[in-house]
């Protein structure tokens, strides 16, 4: 199993470079590789990503200058290598178990899986975890895992 993680990002280089340095961060994590999508980005996104690129995790970085965060996200796809796909944002510090985590819930090939997303100010807040089903129309696409194939059937975003 291979995981590709999406990011799609635009002039939040800063943020981006936190983003990443969390993923270089993961434990217990199998097989995953990184794609940026610079979605028309003017400050120095490029080379954060340039930076991150020499690391052990492999990391490539897309363009696509039509500001439109579902086309970033569908052509990170296009060029994704991985049997199953994660998405993030560009604006997240990610726990050092996040890929695991995704990768043990994706024993069922069918499986989207959603993680939790805590918008707080510092780490002092946390609010209690809820559990909850969503409708097929509900996706939020900053914490979400699937399998490959079954985002290309689904049609993408």
């Amino acid at each position: 199993m291979l995981f590709s993680v999406v990011i799609a990002t635009r002039d939040r280089s800063a943020e981006l470079a936190q983003a990443l340095e969390s993923l270089q961060r993961q434990a217990g994590a199998p097989a995953f590789e990184i794609v940026v999508v610079d979605n028309g980005s003017s400050d120095d996104t490029k080379d954060v990503v340039r930076r991150y690129a020499e690391a052990a995790i492999p990391l490539r970085y897309v363009w696509e200058g039509r500001p439109n965060r579902a086309r970033a996200r569908n052509q990170g796809v296009a060029v994704a290598r991985g049997t199953h796909l994660l998405f993030c944002d560009d604006d997240v510090e990610l726990p050092n178990r996040w890929v695991a985590a995704h990768a043990a819930a994706q024993r069922d090939e069918r499986s989207v899986v959603n993680g939790p997303i805590l918008n707080v100010e510092s780490r002092l807040q946390r609010p209690a975890p809820r559990v909850a089903n969503f409708s097929r129309a509900f996706l939020c696409s900053c914490n979400v895992s699937l399998p490959t194939g079954a985002f290309i059937e689904a049609g993408g975003f």
